[in-house]
């Protein structure tokens, strides 16, 4: 009695986007012993071409499935005969996977360029760089032109290098620098120039700096009705000082009133009002009725160079009209200076009776602008606790007087396991409709008990 032959089109698979897959019939039978012929038939999924659908192995091209996508499934049909008949269909499923995601290559940031002071110690900045899937790089800076400088950490995110001297009245030195950023799957480059200015040169405003507010416009040109005026000031001064782990780059508040600009009267700004200082956000202060804005000393702070410029940014949406409203205010920092102490700076002051600053430079201000009188550079020498970064007593301030610094500051006991030092001198008082402000220099540094 004859009998018909047993299809197997072998065990399901799974394959990747676009491998060469092959079918296998070859376990097949004929009880008879008869010679088989095989049809092979696709049933399901995307189409593909078989390279011979009557061949025991036939072989296809997976198609291609990209990353992120489903994968596809494939379903084949083999039936074999023989002289006595045809089996039954076997089936078979391939299953195709997405292909992996293509591992990018990092992005490179060699940071903002740079307008340094002759001399100075200046830091690149390629923190900016990244890789894409969170994985770790590594850099290598190289200078590319310029007078030839030193770096230190060339291997590391934020390198540094002394700036050449640059006399008085000669041109402002060039510098470029190229980092390479590198991941184990590629590299990329990103360039920073770094203009170096002469001696006792002014800086310019940074990239992007807004020209200061009209001081004479009421309405914004973003809403406002005339009847309320948005005002953006920093009162008694904005402060940059070298910044203490647990205290901000900046002391200070910005004051943002919307009042009537007839009678001068200022109310609490709106509740979304948001301001930046140098792009970076402030924290609104509740405890000061809601109308003061400091910088966070825990957050990201705002990068100022010396001889900068200070940029403040206020927006709000105005509760009469419903429009956004918004105010900017840039104020000029002053440079720094070099100071001189006796005792020397970070020595003790044991039995000292007093402390000597010296600088050729004149940091005194004209107060030409009766709101800003009384900020006059002064010098203060605190008692200080180190550790909790907190002033426990303190002598009085003293005025500095016009010309070349030189003043002398009486050493008093205190509590503090250290004396810190404030000096600290405004800048040009910047007046914008009936507020305006100033952004001052701090310099401080400590002394042993």
């Amino acid at each position: 009695m004859s009998s018909a032959p047993t299809a197997d089109a072998g065990p399901d698979q799974a394959v990747a986007s676009g491998a060469v897959v092959a079918l296998d019939g070859s376990v097949s039978a004929d009880p008879t012993g008869l010679a088989l012929s095989f049809k092979w038939t696709q049933t399901l999924g995307p189409a593909v071409s078989l390279s011979s659908a009557t061949a025991i192995k036939p072989g296809f091209t997976a198609p291609a499935v990209l990353s992120g996508q489903q994968p596809a499934a494939l379903t084949f049909s083999l039936v074999v005969s023989n002289a006595n008949g045809a089996s039954a269909p076997s089936t078979v499923n391939v299953t195709v996977s997405p292909a992996r995601p293509v591992n990018p290559a990092p992005v490179a940031n060699a940071g903002a360029d740079q307008a340094v002071a002759s001399g100075a110690t200046v830091t690149l900045d390629g923190s900016g760089s990244v890789d894409p899937n969170g994985g770790p790089v590594t850099f290598a800076w190289s200078q590319t032109a310029g007078a030839p400088v030193t770096l230190s950490g060339a291997d590391t995110a934020r390198p540094t290098f002394p700036s050449p001297v640059v006399a008085a009245g000669s041109p402002a030195a060039t510098l470029t620098f190229s980092v390479l950023v590198a991941n184990a799957h590629g590299s990329a480059i990103a360039n920073v120039t770094i203009t170096v200015n002469p001696q006792g040169a002014n800086f310019p405003a940074p990239p992007g700096t807004p020209p200061p507010a009209d001081p004479n416009q009421v309405i914004q040109p973003l809403g406002g009705n005339g009847s309320h005026r948005f005002e953006l000031g920093s009162q008694q001064g904005l402060y940059l000082q070298d910044p203490t782990p647990g205290e901000p780059s900046v002391r200070g508040f910005v004051v943002v009133t919307l009042g009537s600009p007839a009678s001068g009267s200022g109310f609490l700004p709106p509740a979304d009002t948001v301001v930046t200082m140098n792009g970076v956000p402030l924290l609104r202060d509740p405890a000061l009725n809601g109308s003061f804005f400091r910088l966070d000393p825990a957050g990201p702070q705002p990068r100022i160079g010396t001889g900068g410029q200070m940029v403040l940014v206020a927006t709000g949406t105005d509760p009469q009209s419903g429009k956004q409203i918004q105010r900017s205010l840039v104020l000029p920092c002053p440079n720094d200076i070099t100071v001189s102490s006796t005792p020397g700076i970070g020595s003790s002051l044991a039995g000292a009776t007093s402390v000597t600053i010296t600088s050729p430079s004149d940091i005194t201000f004209n107060l030409g602008v009766g709101i800003a009188a009384g900020n006059f550079p002064q010098a203060t020498l605190f008692g200080y606790q180190r550790a909790a970064v907190n002033i426990v007593a303190s002598g009085s301030p003293h005025n500095i007087a016009p010309g070349p610094l030189s003043i002398t500051v009486p050493v008093t006991p205190t509590a503090g396991d250290a004396y810190l030092l404030d000096l600290r001198w405004p800048g040009t008082f910047i007046l914008d409709g009936q507020t305006g402000g100033f952004c001052g220099l701090a310099k401080r540094w400590t002394y042993a008990k």
